[in-house]
């Protein structure tokens, strides 16, 4: 027995409104998600990533909070400053949004998406019995890169989400196919995506024998 996963990452390309059009706020409140990637008051992603907010004013004296769930659907909220016609990018990765509220009026237009950094979900190990490492390959297609990360907190107790866990590198910025071990002990491992071009993907294959 053991454990034997594939996850396949496949990104949509980067859509920087696509969760809120160009609009604007005359005070406080909430920008209207209004992105093709929204149904019904809500954006779904196809991988939990990180969000932008961009600015064609100077915003950086006001802040975004943007609301709602990480990959293993724990609710997930951030607060970002404006940025002064830039984008400004949230450290947590959203699968789903629910709110994008601005903290007062905005000097311009704003517009709410993704970028080209996101998440696959948490695979779990059994850290706690297993006296094996588990074997991460990772097999690349085109202009990526990613790193993959371990965990020794426990996945299973309430008050863990993807974001509140405390995540070690494993092998960082790679770009090409890899074969690695995570840590004796571990207790979960993930695979960050930090950039990529349109059209590419891989597949991260964990194997642990019990």
């Amino acid at each position: 027995m053991g454990i034997r996963t594939k996850i396949d990452i496949d990104l949509a390309d980067v859509d920087a409104d696509g969760i809120a059009e160009s609009q604007s706020l005359v005070g406080a409140g909430s920008l209207t998600l209004d992105g093709v990637l929204v149904a019904g008051g809500l954006a779904t992603l196809d991988y939990a990533r990180q969000i932008s907010v961009t600015s064609a004013g100077n915003d950086s004296g006001i802040t975004f909070t943007v609301t709602g769930t990480d990959y293993n659907d724990k609710a997930l909220a951030e607060t970002i400053t404006g940025g002064n016609v830039a984008a400004v990018e949230t450290t947590g990765y959203f699968k789903t949004v629910t709110d994008i509220a601005g903290s007062g009026a905005t000097a311009s237009t704003v517009t709410a998406g993704t970028v080209d950094e996101a998440s696959s979900q948490i695979v779990p190990l059994n850290g706690d019995y297993s006296s094996t490492a588990a074997v991460l390959a990772v097999d690349v297609t085109g202009t990526i890169n990613y790193t993959t990360q371990q965990t020794f907190d426990d996945l299973q107790g309430a008050v863990l989400s993807s974001q509140s866990a405390k995540w070690f590198d494993v092998d960082a910025s790679k770009t090409a196919d890899l074969i690695s071990v995570s840590t004796i002990g571990a207790t979960g491992v993930r695979l960050i995506v930090n950039s990529y071009s349109s059209g590419a993907e891989l597949q991260l294959h964990v194997v642990q024998p019990f």
